[in-house]
């Protein structure tokens, strides 16, 4: 279950508590705001271990940007992986793709916003990153001048000591699972609806509602022979990475265009990729 409103319900506690001349109370509204109005996802547990563990994603997102379909679903997008690790209860990541007016001579870039809910349930403080793709794969910016109020209990070098090497890793992961699980063969999105009686219970004790959200999970794996099953939780499921190719069309196929092949989950290791109809992907 998603704990967006439990950083909806840390972020309105430390709204409250922020004097109103605070020069980084604005900044903590228009987070919370922005994380409220976008389009949430949450990272199904069993594709989070997957994707910790998969080869050739650098590949795959290389081919997403020779396809020129390098794109996250929205403008700006909320995504969040529970169970993040030993440390972190919940990783939330805002993530907004820059207009390619701002990108200057990049090709992809993007903003992105880190919190996180430690296993002692205390909210971290922001973080910011600028990302871009390059030939080598990922390029990071940290930026800490996202103003913050002064009564926010962090402490930012102790953070850029401690965190300085997992950070622009984690944020590159919760981006790079946006970018691939949406295009990839045998995952499915689930639109999960609150139950509206406790949101009702929620509003009535001034507590953020629950939000709906989408659900991103293994839908169903693909076997050797091209057939599908939804029994995957006793198999080892694999994700296999996705690559472009050039392909013949047109009059005696004698032109060519190059075409995206997905990603895809299947229960085999080794051999072909079993043949399955081309898919286009529609946001």
């Amino acid at each position: 279950m998603t704990r967006i409103h439990k950083y909806l319900e840390m972020m309105d506690e430390l709204i409250k508590e922020t004097p109103p001349n605070n020069k980084g109370l604005d900044n903590i509204i228009l987070l919370r705001d922005c994380i409220q109005n976008s389009p949430k996802f949450l990272v199904d547990k069993d594709l989070h271990q997957l994707m910790t563990g998969a080869e050739g994603v650098k590949e795959s997102l290389g081919a997403l940007h020779e396809a020129g379909i390098m794109h996250v679903p929205f403008p700006n997008i909320v995504v969040e992986i529970p169970n993040f690790s030993e440390e972190l209860l919940s990783v939330l990541v805002l993530i907004k793709e820059i207009p390619e007016s701002g990108r200057e001579y990049l090709d992809e870039a993007w903003e992105l916003t880190l919190l996180s809910i430690t296993n002692k349930e205390v909210l971290l403080a922001p973080a910011y990153f600028k990302i871009c793709w390059e030939p080598n794969g990922w390029g990071v910016s940290a930026d800490k001048a996202l103003y913050l109020p002064d009564n926010l209990s962090f402490d930012w070098e102790s953070l850029v000591s401690e965190y300085q090497y997992v950070w622009p890793k984690t944020v590159c992961y919760a981006l790079q699972c946006m970018l691939l699980l949406m295009n990839t063969r045998g995952v499915e999105k689930i639109v999960v609806e609150p139950p509206e009686r406790l949101n009702k219970q929620r509003v009535r004790k001034h507590r953020p509602s629950i939000p709906k959200y989408s659900l991103i999970r293994i839908g169903h794996v693909y076997q050797s022979n091209g057939t599908t099953t939804k029994e995957h939780r006793h198999q080892r499921v694999h994700w296999r990475r996705g690559h472009t190719r050039n392909q013949r069309y047109g009059p005696k196929r004698t032109e060519t265009r190059l075409v995206y092949i997905a990603p895809i989950l299947v229960n085999y290791v080794g051999g072909e990729v079993p043949h399955v109809p081309d898919t286009k992907v529609v946001w």
